[in-house]
């Protein structure tokens, strides 16, 4: 059994600081690392071959070259990488990078299971994963929180408001899984040092048979500007004894309209 793990990289969103005089969020100097989401993916296709006969490649699209994601995901239990690499792939709506992946698994071909997580860390859309199953013509299983493969289906259980809901399908299928369906391990050093030694391919946009014009049709809305809200501080003070600051506040929280009388 061959199974595809789509691996999104992303900025660590907890390196992210704000120019205080531009309100615009600093990016540069941020590395780039695989989400949240993808550990759970990971995890959850390691644990599938763990119990089946089973391939895992960890499959990746993205500008600068997605190195870092790729050994990562080598790290976490895949056995082989693709990454494919492209300016155009930083402004490409979420149609255009299922299109991207779809021509990719098709190459990689012989699939069983495609896992994505349920949406990306920084965009969380969750269209992607839906996308690819309709491109490639396969069925779609989605916020899986547990799963397993039963011969030749996968059986999954998601949460929905009030209750839960199984569903099967018959392999090949695309499945998102939730966080709640794991909790990934932390790899080991030995996991670490294996992962550069395990076969790594690069792949153009030739090589999955997709032309930049074709892509440029699923080019993404333009972001003209990012800035956060902006905040200022009055910084009052109440300094009387508590019967009386009380007073005070509730006079200000009138006065600023924040409460009525």
């Amino acid at each position: 059994m061959r199974i595809v793990v789509c691996a999104k990289q992303v900025v660590d969103l907890a390196q992210i600081r704000m120019n205080r005089e531009t309100r615009e969020p600093i990016l540069s100097g941020i590395p780039l690392i695989i989400g949240d989401i993808e550990k759970n993916v990971l995890e959850e296709a390691t644990r599938i071959k763990e119990q089946h006969k089973a391939e895992v490649i960890a499959l990746s699209i993205g500008w600068p070259q997605p190195d870092g994601t790729i050994l990562e995901c080598l790290g976490r239990g895949a056995d082989r990488a693709v990454m494919l690499a492209d300016p155009i792939f930083e402004t490409l709506s979420s149609t255009g990078v299922a299109t991207v992946l779809a021509k990719a698994i098709e190459k990689i071909g012989d699939y069983a299971l495609i896992l994505l997580g349920e949406g990306s860390t920084d965009n969380n859309s969750g269209q992607v994963g839906p996308m690819v199953a309709q491109i490639l013509g396969l069925p779609l299983v989605s916020y899986a929180r547990q799963l397993e493969i039963v011969e030749d289906k996968v059986r999954i259980v998601k949460g929905l408001e009030d209750c839960f809901e199984t569903a099967e399908a018959s392999l090949p299928v695309v499945v998102t899984v939730s966080a709640e369906i794991n909790e990934p391990r932390i790899p080991t050093i030995l996991d670490v040092m294996e992962a550069s030694s395990k076969p790594q391919e690069s792949w153009s946009l030739g090589d999955i048979e997709i032309s930049r014009e074709e892509l440029e049709q699923h080019h993404s809305v333009k972001v003209l500007s990012n800035q956060y809200p902006e905040q200022t501080r009055k910084n009052i003070l109440f300094q009387e004894e508590l019967g009386k600051s009380v007073d005070s506040l509730l006079q200000n929280l009138v006065k600023e309209g924040v409460l009525e009388r």
